[in-house]
This record gives C-alpha cells, structure tokens and sequence, in this order.
C-alpha cells in the first residue's frame, strides 16, 4: 500500500514514496533542534513540563513499549497492524494498516524515553503523520487525520472529525514537554498543524453533550491560543469551557452518560488539562469536573463483581478491561488491587487521582441500593436506573437505541468462575439495530420496556447510514437476551412468545416475558445459541429469518413489542400480572406498578420521544 497524502485518489501498492519535505528531513541532522535548553513555558495561563520519570517508570514505559516495537514498520515509519474497525467511517475491510492517532501515541512515548535512536524514530513518526493531514484550508475536512495511512480522508465515508482533537492533542503533548528535542523546521509544522486542528474543532464546534470531544477539543484549542498567541481562539476556548461546566452542572453529570469507554477518556483529558491549564479561570472548573468524573464511576461500580454498573450511553466491552482496574490501582496509589496493573505507554502522562471521599464504593459493599440518575435535564428528561446488591447490578435508561455501543438494559452477577452479564439487543442481520428504540420502567429487579422502531433511525450507526424512510433490506431479524459464562443448555424455551422464558442460575431465577409482538404480520418465536470460543450465549426472540427481504417501516401501522425482566433470588414473573392494551395506536404496558405507553406505529426519532410516557419520574419520586 502507498502511504496516501490528502492528494492521493486511490491506495495503491505500498511503495514509500516521500513528500519533498521528508527528503529534507533525511539530509538535515536529527540533532539540530530549535535550541539547545529545555523549553519551560509559563505565562500565568498554560505551562509546560520536562517529563522526569522514576526508575520504575522508566521500567514499566520500556516494557509497556515492547509491543509497540514489534509493530513498527521502519519503511512506513509507523505501526503496522492487522486492520480492524467499529464497523463505520472507513471503506477498507481487511489487511494491515498504518494507524495515525496510535502512531502518534507510540511517538511520545518514545519520547519520553530519552534515549537517542527512540528519538529520532519518534521524529520520523511525527514527520510521516503531518503528512496525513489536510492541509487546503477551503477543504470541507480541513484540519483532520484518517484513521489510516491507506485511505485518505477523502476516501473515508465520512471521515471521522475526532480526529483533529485526538492527533491534535498529541502533537500538544510533544511541544508542550519536548520542544527543544525536535528539529526546528519540525518544531515549525507540528505548530501549524495543531493550529490547523483547532480550525478544525472551532469550524465544528460540537456542543457540550459530546463530553469526551467537547473536553478534548476545548483543551487542544485553548493550548493552541496560548502557545501561538491566537487572542480569537482563546476566547472561544475559555466561552467553550465554561459553556461545558454550566452544561454539566445543569444536567448534574456528563450527558454522555455513565460511559466506561469515555467518562474515563473525559477523565484522562481533564487530568491532561490539570497538569498544563494553570489559568486561575479554568482550573477550579477543571477541577470540578474531574471530581465530577469520578463520582460517576464511583457510584456505579459494583463491587461485589468488580464491574462499572449500566446503563452505558457508550461502551465497547461488556466487561471492563484491565485497563480500568490499572487505572483504579494507580489513582489509589495501590489501594485498590483488582488483580490487573499492567503498563500503559501514557500512564506516566495522564496521573489519575481517586479523591478520597469516593474510595469505600470500591473498598466494600455497603448494602442493597438503588442510584437514580437524571443524566439529560429536559422536558423528556433521560433517567437512569441501578440497581445494586450483593448479588446482582441491574440497569436501564428510560429512552434510548440500541446501537451497538449502548448498553440500554444491563446486568451483571457473579458465577461460579467469574462474572457473568445479561445483554439486551435487537439484531439486524446479527449486528446491533439502531433504528430499534427501547423504552424503560425499572423498579429494583424488575424491568418492564416497549420497544418500536424509527423510520429516520440509524442501521449500524445512530447517524451515519440512516434508513430512508424506514426502508432496509434483511435475512434476520431479532431480540437478543446475550449472556456471559452461562450455560442454557438445561433451558426449556416456551413453544409460544406469550409464555415467560424461566430458569435458575448462580443463586438467581431469571424470568423474560414478551407479552405482545407485532411487526409486520410476523409469527415470533424463541431459540437458543451460543460461542463457546467467546463464553458467549443467547435466547432470541426471532422476528424473521430467511431469505433477504425488503421492510418499509414507515408502511407498517403496528412494529412494537414489549418485554418484563426480573432477576431475583427466589421469584419469578407471573405473566397474568404484566398487562397490556393496544388502544388509538398505542401500546400500553402496566405490571406491578410500573406503566410505559409507546406507540404501536413506527415515526420519525422525536416523534417516538413525543409520544411516548411512563410512570419513571413518580417511581423515582418514592425512592
């Protein structure tokens, strides 16, 4: 493959072909730098550091680096790896890749190492990836990176704007720590580059509801302004910041809500932003934010299973990884020891601190409990519900879909091995629906939801391939009850959907029942399956299997269906007591006290919203 500049049309075999400006690079002496002093930057607003590790640093950033060598592709001069994707964004389906954001990542740390040859193959890195980035200010991606070096941003559908903040921010963390170790024609168009990313993140200027990159784009922005004295910039960086902490005090925590995957991203750059902001304006909202992030994770770790209780707005991994247990053994100074503390090449970087008043909800169990969550302020607010006891964390959020990174209904309890989870998805094809909306009413164990569909929803991504007016084409069809560690195999399944699925596990009976199915005239029923190589297995509500056929969503009068949960030591559903009625076009569901009314015929997104209701806000009202 050829390593693509914004110029190139189409990959091509890969032959090293350099940019002028390499050649430069290769003839000039990779000790000449822009002075021979380390550069210390203060200006009462933002500083630089030298980055001064410890023995054991140095120890655990050698080891953590050794898979990182074995991927380096001198010819590239970037990590090579096998390809992989969430599926969106990118045109490539296979083969190795050339990874830019990680490439970048591995030059810093390499960096950090002080040691000569690191160096200069960093700088090569460094060199390769400014390539990479669109450089034509009257370019509608002006300012961002692909993903990989074989397919440009043009080629990319669409391409992925995060990543003007992502790479951006690292180039920062090289100028902001090892400035006076890069040459200086270098020096010179890393700078550009960072500032061409904050063009970029100020042209797209997302709101505060996208924690994760409204942080990191605030910080790579306000940097920015500092470091090249861009007084406009600066002024939109600070109105940015303090538009994020107004937003997030409002709506009383992160609106990307309770994320494994990125409230601890928003953490990592808030700790990033702790050790460079000094400015007396922005750091004690900072501040607040960081304190904010780790009461979110703390309240929601159960910690009789070790597991970051639901309902995730985003997540790639059912079950945390090692990574996070790393980061909670570090942040505690090895108070918390969950078994994992494997070494990170930025954890020398990103110094997390667990303030203290959060530590005993990982320390001990104090008793059953449920957390309630406004995690959206609104007229049709996003609630959430946990859950917890010794036993068991079961979860939901009232209204959501079911993309693939949501976790909407969730639950963990602890096996005979080790932990196991129940996963609720609805399946296009075997891949996660996200024009599937699912609505809940939770009380202690019991989960009562509605589940319609949304003619302008997403298919693999909420936003990104979107159904034209409800039309999509499928073999399969199907509500998934995923599991971790379980085995069915003893599980009787019910000859008809209106039967409740029933049956015992680890201390726990666990009870499912769809008391209405309709979606296009089709004759629901339950199976069963499993991967043994993932410990993975299911009960699926089938909807339709078979040959490829069309579905009109927006010419159905009646696509809904609803389902009870509970999960419980001793009791099960008793299916006489989940009601329902489909009345004027709507389904409505009562059991036990808990009520949610959606309509039977599939709308547009804010249409399902307007017209659905429950009974959640007075639940939440008696706790």
């Amino acid at each position: 493959m050829k390593l693509n500049t914004i110029n190139n049309q189409k990959p091509a075999g890969f032959q090293i072909q350099l940019p002028c400006h390499y050649l430069l690079l290769i003839i000039l002496p990779l000790t000449a730098c822009q002075n021979s002093n380390p550069v210390v930057f203060d200006n009462g607003h933002l500083r630089s550091t030298k980055i001064e590790l410890t023995p054991e640093q140095q120890g655990r950033l050698s080891t953590a680096l050794e898979d990182y060598h074995q991927n380096y592709n001198p010819e590239a001069r970037m990590l090579k790896e096998p390809f992989s994707s969430p599926g969106y964004h990118t045109t490539l389906k296979g083969g190795d890749v050339h990874r830019t954001r990680k490439s970048l990542r591995y030059a810093v740390a390499l960096m950090d190492t002080y040691n000569e040859a690191d160096r200069q193959r960093a700088i090569g890195i460094i060199d390769t990836v400014l390539t990479f980035q669109v450089t034509n200010p009257d370019h509608q991606y002006f300012g961002i990176w692909p993903w990989f070096a074989e397919e440009s941003v043009d080629q990319m559908v669409p391409p992925d704007r995060n990543w003007a903040d992502f790479c951006g921010t690292q180039l920062l963390e090289v100028i902001l720590t090892h400035r006076d170790r890069i040459p200086e024609n270098l020096t010179e168009r890393i700078g550009q580059a960072i500032q061409n990313a904050s063009v970029a993140i100020r042209r797209r200027d997302v709101g505060p509801g996208y924690t994760n990159i409204a942080i990191m784009g605030t910080f790579v922005t306000f940097a920015a302004s500092e470091l090249y004295r861009i007084d406009t910039l600066n002024q939109y960086a600070r109105q940015r910041m303090k538009n994020f902490y107004d937003f997030t005090l409002h709506h009383r925590g992160f609106t990307e809500f309770n994320s494994p995957t990125y409230t601890m991203v928003a953490l990592d750059e808030l700790s990033r932003m702790r050790k460079y902001i000094i400015d007396p304006e922005m750091k004690p909202m900072i501040d607040s934010l960081y304190n904010i992030g780790w009461e979110i994770v703390a309240t929601h770790f159960h910690q009789p299973t070790h597991q970051w209780s639901g309902p995730h707005s985003r997540c790639y991994s059912t079950l945390v990884r090692n990574s996070f247990y790393g980061n909670l053994y570090r942040a505690t100074d090895g108070q918390l020891n969950f078994g994992s503390d494997e070494p990170e090449i930025t954890e020398h970087r990103i110094a997390h601190d667990l303030p203290d008043q959060y530590l005993h909800y990982f320390t001990r169990f104090s008793g059953h409990r449920v957390e309630r969550d406004t995690f959206l302020m609104a007229e049709n607010p996003i609630l959430g519900t946990t859950y917890l006891t010794d036993q068991l964390s079961l979860a939901s959020v009232n209204r959501t879909n079911f993309w693939n990174q949501r976790r909407p209904i969730l639950g963990y309890w602890s096996g005979t091995e080790n932990t196991n989870y129940l996963q609720v998805r609805f399946l296009h094809d075997l891949y996660d629906f996200s024009a599937g909306n699912v609505f809940s009413v939770q009380d202690q164990d019991e989960i009562l939801s509605g589940v319609n569909f949304a003619t302008n929803g997403g298919d693999t991504h909420t936003s990104l391939d979107r159904l034209d007016n409800g039309k999509f084409s499928a073999r399969d069809l199907r509500l998934r009850l995923e599991f971790h560690h379980l085995d069915l195999d003893d599980v009787q399944l019910p000859d008809s959907p209106e039967q409740p699925v029933t049956f015992s596990s680890d201390g726990l009976t666990f009870s499912f029942y769809s008391p209405v199915q309709q979606f296009d005239g089709s004759e629901p029923f339950w199976t069963k399956g499993e991967d043994v190589a993932e410990e993975e297995a299911w009960i699926d509500l089938v909807f339709y299997e078979g040959e490829e056929k069309a579905f009109d969503l927006s010419a159905m009068d009646q696509a809904a269906f609803g389902l009870a949960i509970k999960i419980h030591p001793t009791e099960s559903i008793d299916p006489e007591t989940v009601k329902h009625k489909i009345s004027e076009g709507k389904l409505e569901l009562n059991w036990n006290g808990k009520e949610i009314s959606i309509p039977m015929k599939p709308m547009k997104e804010n249409e399902l919203l307007d017209n659905y209701t429950s009974n959640l806000a007075e639940i939440f009202n008696t706790i």
